[in-house]
């Protein structure tokens, strides 16, 4: 009996914390009335994965077309895995939801991603033809022509539209700098560098802000891996150049002091922080929940417009790829000219409206579904990524399977906690 109660005063604690941070407090307290064991924590979360995997996979996607989102990545055990993200309609609402999260466990080629998703699709005997986009990176192995991911979905459903993540297709354009801001760039990570590398270095230039009462104390890092690394980075040194011009002097750095006291040079530096600053505010506004292809592109044709009143130069209009039919152009007309559709259009948002009317005007609400569905960006993929991060670290490094604690915590379906609890029977202490 002692044991019995050691074990539930070290074991409850943990799993309340646990369903607490993946399903909210009024979770946790209902699962701390169950009485535990070594591997209840464990049983739990299959439980729950399990009913919200059947409630999605089984239930709600067969009923409606869908899109996926995929990325892959490697987690702290140097193991890939593959997070797979669906965006579906659920009654009168367009929902993502996280699909699963399985390791490769030898290449990362796009034939092996491809199985594992047609594996999965079979399981719950979901169909191809129900599959109207595919959001990747952009990567070889995803949309390879021969044996990118994209080539064999194709094979299956030639009418999927291929979307590649705006952010990364954002972050490839801006590497295209020329040479000159390209050089300014460079020096500037030099700068960086030189006084990151050694730990002294970064003491003595933060000494200097501190004398001279500056708002920051120290520099940031450049990574390409975090995509607003770059403009943060320019941002600060700019802020920092009167400080960073005593800290060269004092270091006998006279390449770079002559850099910071040379005005060309700070106007194609300020230019670079303006510039990247405002690719930043683009990117953190098209990812985050509620954004589709649309939304995404309106911001970026906004972005457009506000180059071509900063260039005083006229940008062309990118022409749209989706042509309509006879029927639908007539639908469109109809809805057009109905004043109470109208009305419908203004108030409501763009989903809702076009899934209230997909029942009288069908050809044309499903072209604009179909469109609404796509993913345009990876931001839910990066998302579990992170959270993959926290769940398999170091001291949790010998998972081998976490696709029932992904689909836990990142679903948005919660688990039917009460009908899980009644098939278990409370262990009375004897």
């Amino acid at each position: 009996m002692k044991a019995h109660t050691l074990g539930e005063s070290i074991i409850l604690p943990a799993c309340k914390k646990i369903v607490s941070t993946m399903l909210g407090n009024e979770a946790a307290l209902k699962i701390s009335k169950i009485p535990l064991s070594d591997d209840t924590v464990r049983r739990r979360i299959l439980e729950m994965s399990s009913d919200i995997e059947k409630n999605v996979s089984g239930n709600k996607l067969h009923s409606s077309d869908f899109a996926l989102q995929v990325d892959e990545t490697t987690d702290i055990t140097n193991k890939a895995q593959l997070i797979a993200f669906v965006r579906f309609i659920n009654e009168n609402e367009i929902t993502n939801q996280f699909l699963f999260c399985k390791e490769l466990s030898v290449t990362t080629k796009g034939e092996d991603v491809f199985n594992i998703l047609n594996d999965y699709l079979d399981k719950w005997q979901l169909s191809w033809k129900s599959c109207v986009g595919i959001c990747t990176d952009g990567a070889p192995s995803m949309v390879g022509c021969i044996k990118g991911l994209v080539s064999f979905i194709k094979k299956k459903n030639e009418n999927v539209i291929v979307t590649h993540c705006f952010l990364h297709r954002e972050a490839l354009m801006s590497k295209t700098l020329g040479e000159n801001l390209r050089e300014v760039l460079d020096e500037v990570l030099k700068m960086v560098n030189f006084i990151k590398v050694r730990p002294a270095k970064s003491r003595l230039f933060e000494k200097i802000c501190t004398n001279m009462e500056s708002q920051h104390k120290r520099l940031l890092l450049h990574t390409e891996v975090r995509w607003l690394s770059r403009g943060k980075v320019l941002t600060r040194v700019h802020e920092l150049r009167q400080e960073l011009l005593v800290f060269f002097e004092a270091m006998k750095q006279s390449y770079f002091c002559d850099l910071l006291q040379c005005k060309f040079w700070i106007a194609k530096l300020q230019y670079l922080a303006d510039i990247f600053q405002h690719l930043n505010i683009l990117n953190t506004s098209i990812q985050g929940k509620g954004q589709n292809v649309l939304t995404s592109t309106d911001k970026i044709k906004a972005f457009q417009k506000k180059l071509h009143v900063w260039k005083s130069a006229a940008i062309k209009e990118s022409t749209s790829e989706y042509s309509l039919t006879l029927t639908e152009e007539e639908e469109l007309a109809a809805v057009s000219t109905d004043r109470g559709l109208m009305m419908k259009y203004k108030e409501w948002s763009l989903e809702a409206f076009w899934i209230s009317i997909r029942k009288e005007h069908v050809a044309i609400s499903k072209k604009a579904l179909t469109v609404l569905l796509q993913f345009s960006t990876s931001y839910l993929c990066e998302l579990g990524f992170s959270n993959l991060a926290t769940i398999k670290c170091k001291k949790r490094g010998t998972l081998e399977c976490i696709d029932e604690e992904m689909r836990v915590c990142l679903s948005n379906i919660r688990p039917n906690i009460e009908k899980i609890s009644q098939a278990h029977q409370a262990h009375v202490s004897h």
